[in-house]
This record gives C-alpha cells, structure tokens and sequence, in this order.
C-alpha cells in the first residue's frame, strides 16, 4: 500500500514543534510518514523530534540546509 508523506521543514521551532509532533503522533493511520527537514536549527527543535522519532517509526528526520530558497534534492 502507498505511503502519504507529511512534509514538515523547520528552523528554530522549539516554540511549536513539539505540539506538531504531538498531533502526527496521534494519527492512527499506519500509511502515514512524517518528513520533517531540519534546515539547520541552532535551538533544541531536533531534539524534541528526535524524541518522537524514537517512538513512533513513521518520523524521519533529514538535515538539509536550505540555500537560496531552492528545494532539498529529495523533493525534486
């Protein structure tokens, strides 16, 4: 069965993340996948959903410094 994949990128988020997570976290659907892209966040964001990403196998993280607005080469 395919995947829907929720892409979340995120920067210094610490504020709200955790609340996004929490709600992805709560979806009962297991054809879900959660994308979330760290654009290089200097504050605990990473942590908070590397948190989630330990219980919940359907979050993947990837680093990807985003330059001059141009999109990470796995969306293209």
């Amino acid at each position: 069965m395919n995947k829907i994949t929720i892409i979340t990128p995120f920067y210094n988020s610490e504020k709200f993340i955790a609340r996004c997570c929490e709600s992805l976290h709560q979806q009962t659907l297991k054809e879900l996948e959660f994308l979330f892209i760290d654009d290089g966040s200097q504050d605990s964001s990473r942590s908070i959903v590397e948190k989630f990403a330990q219980q919940d196998s359907r979050f993947r993280i990837l680093n990807q410094k985003i330059k001059d607005k141009e999109l990470p080469e796995i969306l293209l």
